[in-house]
């Protein structure tokens, strides 16, 4: 069998089952099949504790205090007294794993309350291929309360499923000596499934339950579990020239195995006690197995319109295997479809773009971006839309959920996105869309949690954000999804090359900037127009010493062209298809970026015109006429926009509207948009008369323009910003926002204040939890200009 690209096709296209499976089948003749071990019931998701230990430990316990002192609570529990450390105060418990299966462990739950806010790490050791052990490290918090609180630290953010957990510690810290009180701690399995990837409010039962997206290199697909020998079952009826997808690949505990292993799939009558018949089988190595997804396709021949039972199972060959006393995840499904004829037309694919850092003056139409603006030509083009954040994870994810950053919860680019949220994929997922994901940002990767309800995702690596390498993973499942009936699909890619550092690869500056017709000036000029800080590095060293404002400026046009390039590729390849005519095409921006404007240098730290203005187009299926929009438009309607096309009714708590309704003269043009800083320090609205913005939080700290320190360097001015400062601007009398008028406009600041407070929820923080950050990926944010938020 040839060597196949990246992982299983529609393998991961899994959808959740929604309505009627006929009427659905009929349809689409796609059905996404819910694996579970051969003659299991179907039983409802359910939370299922994997140990529960109460407080004061008791002799049996697992759980052990290693640093600390432990006191028995009168009524129940336990005050765990912290004790000296480098730099602070801590009490560690360990957890005794010896003998213990924690493979399949979703969360550690505390029952706690504490007098001070206290951080914490869970620490857990991974076993990962090839004998090799990995340390990860998960970041919580206890707040203040007198009352016993649930404290849940999801531990499928750290990439859990690219091995199995050995051991498990907890340390809690303090600044001064302090104590928390325990009540219980628990090891969960979780209601929903890892990688906080819920299967949607269709799908409230389902045999077994997935383990979530599991990585093989960039390329992450939901998969099934399972051990060598173990069949895994599903039922469907087979549609007309119906067709069994699914990948396979290894778990972490193949490695005691050699192999080679045979992969099986077999069919039966849905009859109880009907035999089995061999759909085929292949023969795979056990390095095949853990390097990729190897993608296999068997048709259903003359069982079109009948019930039948699918298995799946992967043995030893020879039936030769070591000898293990438990049931190990040793071999991987990704979620498998029954695949079958798809009518002409029908429900339209959505291929959502979302370009980091890019002004809504930088694109369409300015003479870099052919392709954005061959798209623009042919749709509606959005003159005053509006981000909703400064921050890429932020922004992201009020777009996939149509949530400000105060209720969604992942209120800046360190923190998850919380699974309580519903998104964009889960929507169309739980419809019968194959959702997938590519994206250019480690803080957009699955283990932030913006993997909720997608089928596969081609995660951001760790070198310079190459658009080519994140439109080679979309590309490469479009090669996928085109080798058997196709389903209607939304692929959210994000392009992030006109982030600092700004420009294309350095290996293709010069020839593209030619080819673009951009000219470059010279990066130094006399006297200087940019700050340049060469003392301090850190700050912006991607600019080489660059003190010219039009050099970086020309620089930065060209990391959008590039984006633009990248962009072009993949609408060239729909085409190609066939598929363009039948794809709704969005493109917008996170964010913008500033040039000197408010004091504010190569970065997007404030929530003025020229960081949340940003380029918004929809082409394709549904756009009946294309043209200029200048109502203004929010980040937030792309929620309700796209729900609809899902077939799906928006809840009635989101702020935005349709973006059709709005080309369409149909909504109020005079409607209020909201936008907030990274965690709600600062929350802003933009009226056709007023763009306010208030600072919730403060000191606020930014960087502003060079300034000689006290040893005669450059160094950064950094502006602070008090709690309570507003801001305003008049936009009929300075549409450049160069003028704050809110000194001269008390009256107005009130009111706005007034209408802008049931937008910010200060205390959603709550619910928002850090992700694991190492300090390799804190630097590499620190240097893309986010000075570790």
């Amino acid at each position: 069998m040839p060597r196949l690209a990246r992982l299983a096709l529609a393998a991961a296209l899994a959808c959740a089952a929604c309505g009627d499976v006929r009427e659905r089948l009929e349809h689409d003749a796609v059905q996404a099949l819910a694996l579970a071990p051969a003659g299991a019931a179907v039983r409802p998701f359910r939370t299922e504790f994997v140990d529960r230990t109460p407080f004061p430990l008791g002799a049996d316990a697992r759980w052990s205090v290693a640093l600390g002192a432990s006191t028995p609570l009168a009524g129940g529990g336990a005050a765990l007294a912290t004790r000296p450390r480098v730099g602070g105060h801590s009490v560690t418990l360990s957890f005794d794993a010896r003998g213990f299966a924690l493979a399949t462990l979703e969360q550690i739950r505390l029952r706690a309350r504490c007098a001070a806010p206290l951080q914490g790490r869970a620490h857990f050791k991974v076993r990962k291929q090839r004998g090799r052990v990995g340390a990860h490290a998960v970041a919580f918090e206890i707040q203040p309360s007198s009352e016993w609180r649930d404290v849940e630290i999801g531990l499928a953010q750290a990439s859990v499923w690219d091995g199995e957990i050995q051991s498990v510690s907890l340390t809690i810290d303090s600044a001064a000596p302090g104590q928390v009180e325990l009540l219980e701690l628990a090891l969960v399995r979780g209601a929903r499934s890892i990688g906080f990837e819920p299967l949607g409010e269709d799908e409230p039962t389902r045999p077994a339950q997935d383990i979530g997206l599991v990585a093989r290199g960039r390329d992450a697909r939901r998969a099934f579990a399972a051990d060598l020998d173990q069949p895994l079952e599903a039922t469907a009826r087979v549609p007309r020239d119906g067709l069994l997808a699914f990948a396979v690949s290894a778990g972490a505990a193949l490695e005691a195995e050699a192999g080679p292993f045979d992969v099986e799939a077999l069919v039966a009558p849905a009859e109880p006690g009907a035999p089995f018949t061999s759909l085929g089988a292949l023969r795979v190595t056990r390095d095949a197995l853990e390097r990729k997804w190897t993608l296999l396709h068997y048709p259903l021949p003359e069982r079109a319109g009948r019930d039948v039972r699918i298995r799946l199972v992967t043995r030893a060959a020879g039936g030769v295997r070591a000898a293990d006393e438990e049931a190990r995840q040793r071999v991987l499904y990704s979620a498998p479809l029954v695949l079958g004829a798809r009518p002409a037309g029908g429900r339209p694919n959505v291929l959502f773009v979302t370009l980091d850092t890019t002004r809504a003056d930088a694109a369409p139409n300015r003479g870099f971006t052919p392709h954005l603006d061959r798209l623009a030509a042919r749709g509606l083009v959005f003159r005053q839309a509006f981000s909703t954040c400064n921050s890429t994870s932020a922004s992201h994810a009020s777009m996939l959920t149509g949530l400000l950053l105060s209720a969604h919860g992942a209120v800046d680019n360190l923190h998850l996105l919380p699974g309580g949220n519903t998104t964009l994929a889960e929507t169309f997922r739980a419809r019968g869309w194959h959702t997938a994901a590519a994206v250019s940002a480690e803080h957009l990767n699955t283990g932030t949690g913006f993997g909720q309800g997608f089928d596969e995702y081609w995660n951001a690596d760790e070198e310079r954000h190459d658009g080519r390498k994140t439109i080679a993973g979309l590309q490469g499942y479009f090669e996928e999804w085109g080798r058997a009936p196709q389903r209607p699909f939304f692929a959210w890619l994000h392009l992030f090359d006109a982030h600092t550092p700004y420009g294309p690869p350095p290996e293709e500056l010069a020839a593209f900037a030619r080819e673009r017709g951009i000219a470059l000036p010279p990066p130094r000029v006399d006297p200087p127009t940019a700050p340049v800080y060469a003392d301090y590095p850190e700050v912006n060293q991607w600019s080489n010493g660059a003190n010219s404002a039009e050099y970086l400026r020309a620089l930065y046009h060209l990391g959008v062209a590039w984006a633009d390039h990248c962009l072009g590729q993949v609408l060239d390849d729909l085409e190609r298809r066939g598929w363009l005519a039948n794809t709704l095409v969005v493109v917008t921006a996170d964010h913008g970026e500033a040039f000197g404007e408010h004091e504010t240098w190569y970065s997007h730290i404030t929530l003025h015109d020229e960081i949340v203005r940003v380029p918004l187009v929809v082409a394709g299926p549904g756009v009946e006429r294309a043209g200029f929009v200048d109502v203004p438009a929010s980040g937030l309607d792309l929620f309700p926009t796209l729900a609809r096309v899902a077939g799906a009714q928006p809840p009635a708590d989101r702020f935005g509207v349709d973006l059709f309704e709005l080309a369409a003269g149909r909504t109020d043009p005079s409607r209020a948009l909201y936008f907030q800083l990274e965690r709600a320090q600062q929350a802003g609205s933009h009226t056709p008369r007023w763009h306010f913005i208030d600072t919730l939080s403060g000191p606020l700290v930014r960087m502003g323009g060079p300034r000689l320190d006290e040893r005669g360097r450059r160094a950064p001015d950094f502006v602070t910003v008090e709690a309570g400062t507003p801001f305003l601007y008049d936009q009929a009398a300075d549409p450049a926002h160069a003028r704050d008028v809110a000194g001269a406009h008390a009256d107005v600041v009130e009111q706005l204040r007034k209408e802008l407070a049931p937008t910010v929820v200060l205390d959603a923080h709550s619910g928002a939890r850090l992700r694991v950050v190492s300090p390799e990926q804190l630097e590499r944010l620190q240097q893309l200009g986010y000075m570790g938020r």
